[in-house]
């Protein structure tokens, strides 16, 4: 009889790929690295697992190098200037790595944790429409870490649900069955 995972390392084998380019395709290309970590500690895929590991050390390298001196990220090695748009979006990468198992350096999370609850301790009184859009993401990437700055984040965005584009109040309802669990 023929395994469900006939055929799976050819599959597997396809996201095996050496972190390259901007944070974005750094991400993309190492977080499958992480997935498939996790998978071979399950079943037996015929990977190398030398090559997944060198991907994982080289990626998570890689995302570091792209760390500025504030916490937040950049979106090119080397960057001075935080992008706070993609800062959410790599912390929750890094997390789901550490979640799957994966040797994360702590001081990689802390540092954009707090670059994250800053700009959220910094908003004061309306803020933009733009602004409230990110504030979602950063509220899911504070909701990831663990942090009580989540709830300062959860009600300022509270108030303007309906601004809030269908993603937006997907990521905001999944943030409320956080909270839930959190309590």
């Amino acid at each position: 009889s023929r395994s469900l995972l006939a055929g799976i390392e050819s599959i597997v084998g396809n996201l095996l790929q050496y972190p390259y380019g901007c944070i974005e395709q750094t991400i993309s290309s190492t977080l499958p690295n992480a997935v498939v970590k996790k998978f071979s500690q399950l079943f037996d895929i015929g990977i190398d697992k030398k090559v997944l590991q060198a991907n994982l050390e080289g990626g998570l390298k890689r995302i570091q190098s792209m760390q500025v001196a504030d916490g937040g990220f950049s979106y090119w090695p080397g960057g001075i200037d935080s992008d706070a748009h993609i800062t959410p979006y790599a912390v929750l990468a890094l997390q789901e790595m550490k979640d799957l198992g994966v040797d994360v350096p702590s001081d990689l999370l802390t540092k954009s944790r707090q670059f994250i609850e800053n700009q959220v301790k910094s908003l004061s009184g309306k803020i933009s429409k733009e602004r409230l859009s990110q504030l979602v993401e950063e509220a899911h990437a504070l909701s990831k870490l663990n942090s009580e700055q989540f709830l300062d984040a959860r009600t300022l965005i509270k108030n303007r649900l309906s601004e809030l584009s269908m993603h937006e109040k997907i990521v905001y309802g999944f943030l409320q069955k956080y909270l839930y669990v959190l309590l």
